[in-house]
């Protein structure tokens, strides 16, 4: 009889330890719904006072949980913010100027060139009316003589940027004559 108290004894015990491990105690059910509500400050705290196994795995895991994501997920430092804020100036800084050098060189050239190529067109009018020639000439030849010769009519523009007398006479001395214009001297 006293092996069969025993065995119903060791049974009983099994059966409690048992339900101690597969069932969690209060506490533990506590945690776990402040973990699942992300309070994660509240379950470490009282994990902390749980004694169980279950109650330190728990706290080991929210530790390392908690420690990694804040690093991933936290906000920008001041410093960041600021390298990026100097950085995107760099870059608005770069880009004014290259736009600037462009609008210098290759915009100011094509508007200058515009209105050189009007100067040569006026100056074509002039010289065929003073030679009593036809001005319907001048429709393509300032574009013909402007071609081949545009590092001197650019030469004589920038001699005399505004008096177009000056600019004529330069193109004259030069031999950029409209058709039917005979240089005299």
């Amino acid at each position: 009889m006293s092996d069969l108290k025993a065995r119903t004894a060791d049974a009983a015990k099994k059966r409690t330890t048992q339900t101690t491990t597969t069932t969690l105690p209060d506490e533990l059910q506590k945690a776990k719904t402040l973990i699942q509500q992300k309070r994660y400050d509240d379950a470490r705290a009282l994990l902390r006072t749980i004694k169980h196994p279950t109650a330190i795995e728990w706290l080991t895991r929210l530790e390392q949980r908690t420690l990694q994501p804040a690093a991933i997920h936290a906000p920008p430092s001041r410093l960041h913010q600021w390298r990026w804020l100097i950085v995107t100036g760099l870059i608005i800084l770069v880009l004014a100027g290259v736009y600037l050098v462009y609008d210098a060189t290759v915009l100011s050239t094509a508007r200058n060139e515009g209105r050189v190529t009007a100067r040569l067109f006026a100056y074509c009018l002039d010289a065929t009316h003073a030679a009593g020639v036809d001005s319907g000439v001048c429709s393509g030849w300032y574009e013909q003589a402007f071609t081949p010769s545009k590092e001197t009519v650019l030469a004589c523009d920038r001699l005399s940027p505004e008096l177009d007398t000056a600019f004529n006479q330069c193109l004259i001395d030069e031999n950029i004559l409209p058709p039917g214009v005979v240089k005299t001297r």
